[in-house]
């Protein structure tokens, strides 16, 4: 089965720019890039055929509000 190359994300955020990073289960960040976020939902996608397969964790910061989501690269 082919590795997909990239994963989309839905966020529900405000009006807002926000950073967006990938890291790895120790902490690593491997991935990171400025998006500006409009109010309601926003899709993102961000491409991951670099990455090895694992476990990563996605964080989106706005300053105000920072989550997290995991990611399985297969």
């Amino acid at each position: 089965m082919a590795q997909p190359t990239q994963r989309t994300l839905i966020l529900f955020k405000p009006d807002a720019a926000a950073l967006l990073t990938v890291s790895t289960s120790d902490g690593r960040v491997v991935m990171w890039r400025k998006q500006q976020l409009v109010k309601g939902l926003n899709k993102v996608e961000l491409q991951v055929s670099d990455l090895a397969r694992g476990i990563y964790f996605i964080k989106v910061d706005t300053g105000s509000q920072s989550v997290t989501e995991k990611l399985v690269v297969q």
